[in-house]
């Protein structure tokens, strides 16, 4: 399509996100603006990803290293059989690209680790977690925090997730919450299990984190409740999220921190 119809089509297809006076269309501009990565597109990452490209985030940068399997399918909504030994990246950027086509999907895909994190997530507002083990979560902490990018963390497994923001120097990061020597303990879908709807439930918090964000001049105060973790239960779903105000990366003085997980959710 030409730019005119584009341009049409564009005020067609959010015509029900502008009415809304929380977004207008100047909130719309700016999600058509805003930048994010999305790391990991399984179970979390492919439900996340899907809602920030249909609602007008103008770049999604969709990084996995993964192939498709059968065991994926009953909870990651972007895939179906025929893309099966596909890679993750490039199905899932193809797919969202077919569902919105006035924003930039672009698939990446990488092993993403110590030595190229900071390349992947450059030029971004935004990371989103999809992952599946901690250790590679931390290597993308770290970088978030180097590169002074809000790092929205979740993780889903059985009937239960956990979901914070981390954006230091305003809030503490992961490893202030999770140190790097839990991920031992943390648990697996290969032996706990899932249920699909649990990735999507965390997946929606996911989506309000960064939609709020992209469009909000000040994103650290999003979803902080003084320092300490809540629980909510969302159909039968328990969700936790946690918060950390200060850290170690902070020029203030922290607060308190929240007592330090020892059994990581890891799988998604």
């Amino acid at each position: 399509m030409n730019e005119t119809e584009r341009e049409k089509f564009a005020e067609a297809f959010y015509s029900r996100q502008t009415v809304l006076k929380e977004l207008g269309k100047s909130g719309q501009k700016k999600l058509s603006e805003a930048r994010v990565a999305v790391v990991g597109v399984g179970g979390l990452g492919t439900v996340s990803s899907l809602y920030l490209t249909l609602a007008g985030i103008g770049y999604v940068r969709v990084i996995d290293q993964d192939t498709l399997e059968p065991h994926n399918l009953h909870r990651q909504i972007l895939y179906t059989p025929n893309k099966l030994s596909y890679p993750k990246a490039e199905a899932a950027a193809q797919q969202l690209q077919e569902h919105n086509p006035t924003v930039t999907v672009e698939a990446a895909s990488e092993n993403l680790n110590a030595s190229n994190a900071e390349k992947l997530l450059k030029d971004v507002d935004i990371v989103v977690d999809g992952l599946d083990n901690m250790q590679t979560r931390h290597i993308v902490n770290r970088a978030c925090v180097k590169l002074k990018v809000p790092y929205v963390f979740g993780a889903a497994i059985g009937l239960e997730g956990n979901a914070s923001v981390f954006y230091p120097p305003k809030t503490g990061c992961l490893e202030c919450l999770m140190p790097s020597n839990a991920a031992a303990d943390s648990q697996t879908c290969d032996t706990r299990g899932i249920i699909g709807a649990t990735a999507g439930v965390v997946s929606i918090w996911f989506f309000f984190n960064p939609w709020v964000q992209t469009h909000c001049p000040k994103p650290h105060q999003i979803n902080r409740r003084n320092g300490r973790a809540t629980f909510r239960e969302v159909a039968g779903v328990r969700l936790h999220r946690h918060g950390l105000h200060g850290s170690a990366h902070s020029r203030e003085p922290s607060v308190p921190r929240l007592p330090r997980q020892t059994s990581p959710i890891r799988d998604r």
